[in-house]
């Protein structure tokens, strides 16, 4: 099947929802579809981006790279983009882009819309772009990151029932033994101090907040924080200034920020009842966290906050050690904990990495997504 994804961000970028969309398309094209990536540019091939973006994402040659203009608006990028999809003989249009999605089917090509929010959580403009796809002959699928995602749109729109997939997010399989990825080599450490990593954005809620509270709780650990963008990064060092055991490396690339996971002894996801994303939006209700299967993927042991939609992937006590996000005591309890039994830490690493591998891959994401769908008019 020629499959053509759309996605209105340019690339290579510091979101997640790049690395999201980027993961994806590799799992298509793994799962034997001839995948394009239509994203913004000036020119339509772009040698010197296309090299960025494979590095960047470690993507492969499998799937075909091409740029559409976006500062002519947003709208009429996802005209020029699906002009481009319908000229190479898509069978299938996959965006997380509601306008792109709308465009394609309404130049009837088959579509699938992918949300990571509830439409509360989106300008009336795309509220609007969606109660109109739904409409359309050749809308075939919407597709969720969690049940609670599910959830809220079957309240307003229970004749989707049938038409409403559930696929959390996913991780690429690093491997196991001398088959992952080699670990970065972290700054020295004295013996039995215990590595605990964060890897990711450090918005309001993504937890910062609670490691700034139990990082001088825990002087006998070293704390590692992965990602963040320039000024966020400033902001927490120098509200750490004068914590020493808490080190910030900065935004890495995606292919380089999984080598620091493989490093940590323990690895957290400490967010809060109220989590803004990007784009200002409260995603705690329906979040389906990359970094979590991530961590899952390479068998780390993880201890994550207590929530209703983290609950759909990880289990207390048996993948992780879940924490309320309200006790900072509790997360340094479990610190303590792992520190003190290298057993536990491994055999919640193995439980989760078991968990991962039955059906949390991108390559199974992909098929899950595709399964059963009927692109013919």
């Amino acid at each position: 099947m020629r499959l053509t994804y759309v996605h209105d961000i340019a690339m290579p970028g510091p979101g997640a929802n790049t690395v999201h969309v980027a993961r994806m398309c590799e799992a298509f094209a793994g799962n034997g579809e001839e995948v394009t990536l239509v994203t913004p540019g000036l020119l339509p091939v772009d040698p010197i981006r296309e090299g960025r973006i494979r590095r960047y994402y470690g993507m492969s040659s499998q799937v075909r790279l091409r740029h559409v203009p976006k500062i002519v608006g947003a709208k009429l990028f996802s005209r020029f983009a699906l002009r481009h999809a319908a000229g190479s003989g898509a069978d299938l249009v996959y965006s997380r882009y509601v306008y792109s999605s709308l465009a394609a089917a309404r130049r009837g090509l088959p579509t699938v819309f992918e949300a990571h929010v509830s439409l509360d959580d989106v300008t009336a403009a795309r509220r609007e772009a969606f109660l109109a796809l739904v409409e359309e002959p050749c809308f075939r699928r919407l597709v969720v990151i969690s049940h609670a995602l599910r959830a809220a749109f079957l309240e307003r729109f229970p004749a989707l029932e049938d038409a409403i997939v559930v696929a959390h997010d996913g991780a690429d399989d690093p491997g196991e033994g001398a088959d992952g990825p080699d670990p970065v080599a972290l700054p020295a450490a004295g013996d039995g101090r215990l590595s605990v990593g964060y890897v990711g954005h450090l918005y309001p809620g993504k937890g910062m907040e609670i490691i700034a509270a139990i990082a001088p709780l825990c002087p006998w650990a070293d704390f590692h924080i992965v990602g963040g963008l320039a000024e966020d990064v400033e902001r927490w060092r120098r509200t750490l200034s004068s914590c020493g055991n808490v080190t910030f490396h900065g935004h890495r690339p995606h292919a380089e920020a999984v080598r620091f996971i493989q490093a940590f002894d323990v690895v957290l996801a400490p967010y809060l009842r109220s989590v803004c994303a990007g784009n200002g939006a409260d995603i705690a209700r329906w979040m389906s966290p990359l970094k979590i299967f991530e961590y899952m993927a390479h068998g780390k042991a993880i201890v994550s906050s207590d929530l209703p939609a983290l609950r759909e992937i990880l289990d207390d006590g048996e993948t992780a050690l879940l924490r309320d996000p309200d006790h900072a005591e509790a997360w340094v309890e479990a610190l303590v904990r792992l520190r003190d039994d290298a057993g536990l830490r491994a055999r919640l690493g193995g439980r989760a990495r078991s968990a991962f591998t039955a059906e949390h891959s991108w390559s199974q994401r992909a098929r899950a997504v595709l399964e059963g769908l009927e692109v013919g008019a």
